[in-house]
């Protein structure tokens, strides 16, 4: 079982992202839910094969075995053609390419 599959299956109730929360998902990511936890509603992602967290619109994104912050360079590596962009937003998955 992967580490996505533990996330998911650890949480009973899952709720539908509201419209700020799905502005808050990086492009790149998939299969989103929000949850309690510990009190508190916080965001699950998958991205790539890892399981991301992020406490909502506001917070960073991590990764949930180690904490560690999810930077945009990380995001990047997904997108080809990064030296032809301008304006690249890699948590949005937009861009403006040079003529």
């Amino acid at each position: 079982m992967t580490l996505w599959e533990r996330c998911k299956s650890q949480f009973a109730t899952k709720f539908l992202l509201t419209k700020e929360e799905q502005d808050h998902i990086p492009a790149v990511y998939y299969d989103a839910f929000a949850a309690n936890n510990k009190g508190n509603r916080v965001l699950f992602r998958a991205f790539s094969t890892y399981a991301t967290y992020s406490e909502g619109p506001g917070h960073s994104w991590r990764y949930l075995d180690n904490g560690e912050k999810i930077t945009a360079n990380v995001l990047a590596v997904l997108f080809s053609h990064k030296d032809q962009i301008e304006e690249f937003d890699a948590f949005q998955g937009t861009a403006l390419y040079r003529d």
